[in-house]
């Protein structure tokens, strides 16, 4: 992350840590708003009141997923946990300061000596597949005045920043989501991810077998090879035993029979630090939920660019805050009273 990003997120994640209750609530506060919003969207297009809030919990994937995966972005959480094991040690330091200090010293030794081994280890065998100029990535956030940045934007909101920026040479977008998969006689759950056409052209990372998927594929009927999908070399291990014929097989994921047309390399895991997903299947191929893509309520789409040559992130925030306010009024929900849709207009790109 460059200094000038850095500028903007240490107050907040300095808040995250300092002020942890007060920002919890105000990640529950823009998390009901958000769920408020999309119910009241399909109430307005007829949906019973009391199913309204089911399909609005549906289209978030869960509040509190959600909730995590902000603390996961605020980067915080492991200072959190630090904080919370610390007060334990302490209080067992009182409680039996003989046995926690030989125990302390034990772990140690034993610690130390495993770190050295795995340090040498990771350096030689475990180093991650390298994502080319990592440095030149962005992810696109949204402040909410001034408190709380978001990362999850419409699929319209995605389009338009692809279509209107003119800084990246890429920009893609993705989504968590646990697939429904046929084995045999069962249902297996297997976590993937949605993703726009752009997604492995803009990591840089080309598939170790077979190919990725393109912006080609990247429609409700699929391109020449129909509705495909890209497996993760972990899943190809234990799914195919790694049998090269995988390339070409079908699986069903959710109801609809998809063409795997290539495995990524091991230990690639996308652009989410912290996530495995084993499936990537094309955005809109999200056939389940077709008008989720067309809604102004549906805030689930993680959107990454990568920088042209000779752009720094400066001129791609300048950028982007001079966008805003056309993309987000394109993106305004209808359905919202004024005051929502003044602080809807309010925020800013960065």
């Amino acid at each position: 992350m460059k200094i000038e990003r850095w500028i903007y997120t240490l107050p907040l994640r300095l808040r995250s840590i300092f002020h942890p209750r007060q920002v919890e609530q105000e990640l529950e506060d823009e998390l009901n708003y958000h769920l408020e919003q999309c119910a009241e969207q399909e109430i307005a297009r007829g949906t019973d009141p009391n199913e309204a809030h089911y399909v609005a919990l549906r289209a978030m994937q869960g509040v509190e997923q959600r909730k995590e995966e902000c603390r996961d972005r605020r980067r915080v959480g492991m200072i959190e946990n630090l904080g919370r094991d610390l007060r334990y040690a302490v209080r067992m330091l009182r409680k039996s300061p003989a046995f926690t200090t030989i125990a302390v010293l034990s772990l140690a030794l034993g610690i130390g000596a495993n770190t050295a081994i795995f340090s040498l280890i990771n350096t030689l065998l475990l180093r991650p597949l390298p994502v080319p100029q990592p440095e030149r990535l962005l992810t696109v956030l949204a402040n909410t005045h001034g408190r709380q940045s978001i990362s999850d934007f419409t699929y319209s909101i995605f389009r338009a920043i692809q279509q209107e920026t003119q800084v990246f040479s890429h920009v893609f977008t993705w989504g968590s989501h646990s697939f429904q998969m046929n084995s045999g006689p069962d249902m297996v759950h297997v976590p993937g991810m949605f993703a726009s056409g752009d997604y492995f052209r803009g990591l840089g990372v080309p598939a170790a077998m077979g190919r990725t998927f393109t912006s080609v594929d990247d429609k409700p009927e699929g391109g020449k090879d129909g509705p495909v999908t890209v497996i993760s070399d972990q899943f190809w291990s234990s799914h195919f035993q790694r049998d090269p014929s995988a390339i070409g097989s079908g699986i069903t994921l959710d109801g609809t029979r998809f063409t795997i047309i290539g495995i990524m390399p091991p230990g690639f895991s996308g652009a989410e630090v912290g996530t495995k997903p084993q499936i990537w299947v094309p955005l809109t191929s999200k056939v389940d939920d077709q008008a989720c893509l067309a809604s102004r309520s549906c805030w689930w789409l993680v959107t990454m660019g990568r920088l042209k040559p000779g752009i720094s992130p400066k001129q791609a925030d300048a950028e982007l805050a001079i966008t805003s306010t056309r993309i987000l009024h394109d993106a305004l929900p209808t359905n919202w009273g004024p005051l929502d849709q003044k602080k809807f207009l309010q925020r800013q790109f960065f």
